[in-house]
């Protein structure tokens, strides 16, 4: 029996075609499926004589119904029927894999996506890393060429002073001044 998963509740009759006395009839089911498999065996509504299920879980049950047909612990007649409880949509092996498919192309895109981002980035520091060497090279070459030009104005004045000091001295020594005269005059 195919039953749809929005049922609320099924009814089974159960009839025998025992004329007696309707309170000596003792039927019980047991609703078997494959998640527990209990041994409570549960009476039927002997006024009606239906077992009502209600709300199961989606997939394959079975109900066994035994009735007592003598006076012993064991003495029953037993019957079984089995139903399916079709799935909801997300219970299917489709919606499963759909789903999987879904996750793990959400999963691609947003690596895909965030490697470009940091692509982009890399790209974007390795262009101010190589404009900030350019700045530092021509900042370099600036105070080199300040320093050099620093020095050479520092040197030069110097090198006329020191020039002019050894002309003087050997003027002075030609001119018969002695060392003394001289170490006084620069001192």
């Amino acid at each position: 029996i195919d039953i749809p998963h929005e049922f609320s509740r099924l009814d089974v009759k159960v009839t025998t075609p025992f004329y007696g006395n309707p309170h000596n009839i003792e039927v019980e089911y047991l609703l078997d499926n494959k998640e527990s498999q209990q041994d409570d065996w549960l009476f039927i509504n002997s006024s009606q004589h239906t077992l009502s299920i209600n709300k199961l879980s989606s997939g394959n049950h079975q109900v066994r119904i035994r009735m007592r047909k003598g006076i012993g612990s064991d003495d029953f007649r037993y019957a079984t029927f089995h139903f399916h409880v079709q799935p909801l949509f997300y219970e299917t092996w489709w919606f499963t894999a759909i789903f999987c498919i879904t996750i793990g192309l959400t999963i691609w895109l947003i690596t895909y996506l965030r490697t470009q981002l940091v692509l982009k980035q890399n790209r974007w520091l390795f262009q101010k890393v190589n404009e900030r060497t350019e700045d530092l090279k021509k900042q370099y070459e600036w105070q080199q060429r300040l320093s050099a030009t620093i020095t050479h104005d520092i040197r030069m004045p110097l090198n006329y002073v020191v020039k002019t000091l050894h002309a003087m001295k050997s003027i002075a020594g030609e001119k018969g001044i002695s060392p003394d005269e001289i170490e006084q005059v620069y001192h």
